[in-house]
Parts: C-alpha cells; structure tokens; sequence
C-alpha cells in the first residue's frame, strides 16, 4: 500500500510540473519543442538564415510579422537542443534613430507595466551607447525591454522572455 502511495505521489508531482511549464511568450513555454511551438503560434515559419545567440540557443522559427504599439515586429524562437529557450521580439524597421525607438519603448514599456504590474527600469545610458532598458518578472519568466544605439547608427529595440535568471536561481 504504502509502495501504491508513493507512485501515485510522483505520478501528480509529474503532471503537476507539466501543467506548470514555464510560460514565455502567447502560449509557448520553455522547452518546447519546434513543432509544438509551430501548433501554438501561428504563422511561423523557419528563418531565412540561421542566427545563433551567445548562450548558444539558435532560431529555428520566426513569426515573420506582428504588429504591436502600431508598428511592425518580428517574433524569433530560440531553441537550444530542439527545446525553446528564449523568445526575441524585434522592431523590423533596421532604419530607426534611437529618438524614435525611444518612443515606441515607452509605449510598450506601458503596456507591459500593464501586464506584468511595474517593471525596474534602469537609468537610460547617454554617450557614445545610448540605452535604455526595462525588465519584468512573471512567475520564473525575465522579460526585458531594451532599446540601444552606438553613435548615430540605426537603433535596436527588442522584448525578450526567458527564463535566466530563474535557471541561475535554481543553483543558488
């Protein structure tokens, strides 16, 4: 009896953790694999070229448009050994001054405050890099707004939801 306790224990300990996984983006959740990412996100498709992050996790799908604040972005699924690790949403226009990425980080740094109740917000970085940057935390989920420059180059603005932070937590 005591051996039929036990298993069915681990049993609801499993599907428990399973109907807990980890959410990132719009129904995905870590460690999803590609195909499950493509029956939960639709629209996507496999890059056009492969890109690979320093932490070694490589896009294998991307949701080519999504439109948020009233501009055009592109969603990237990151995965590392066919299981999502992170989620990169993009600004598609490569061509905006940091002026006007600024703007539009307000505009989702209110919708995300919105969402995710007040984010921390860094003190925006002036000189040679511009950057600003916010960050959000949802359950073990890190979302960071970061918008950034180097002189008077094009600027970059990305929303990225992973689970880092958490991952380091777990081995303190």
């Amino acid at each position: 009896m005591k051996l039929l306790s036990s298993f069915a224990f681990i049993v609801s300990m499993l599907i428990a953790g399973a109907s807990n996984a980890q959410q990132l983006w719009q129904g995905t959740t870590y460690g999803m694999t590609p195909d499950e990412v493509a029956a939960v996100v639709t629209g996507v498709v496999k890059p056009q070229k492969l890109s690979t992050l320093g932490t070694g996790a490589t896009e294998l799908l991307t949701l080519p448009e999504l439109e948020l604040v009233g501009k055009k972005f592109a969603v990237h699924f990151y995965f590392k050994g066919d299981r999502l690790d992170q989620v990169t949403i993009s600004l598609s226009a490569t061509n905006e001054n940091y002026g006007a990425t600024s703007v539009i980080f307000d505009s989702l740094k209110d919708a995300l405050n919105v969402r995710y109740g007040a984010g921390s917000e860094r003190p925006e970085q002036r000189g040679l890099m511009r950057v600003k940057q916010a960050t959000w935390q949802s359950d073990r989920t890190n979302i960071t707004l970061i918008t950034m420059t180097v002189q008077d180059a094009p600027a970059i603005l990305n929303l990225v939801y992973q689970v880092r932070i958490a991952s380091i937590a777990d081995k303190l």
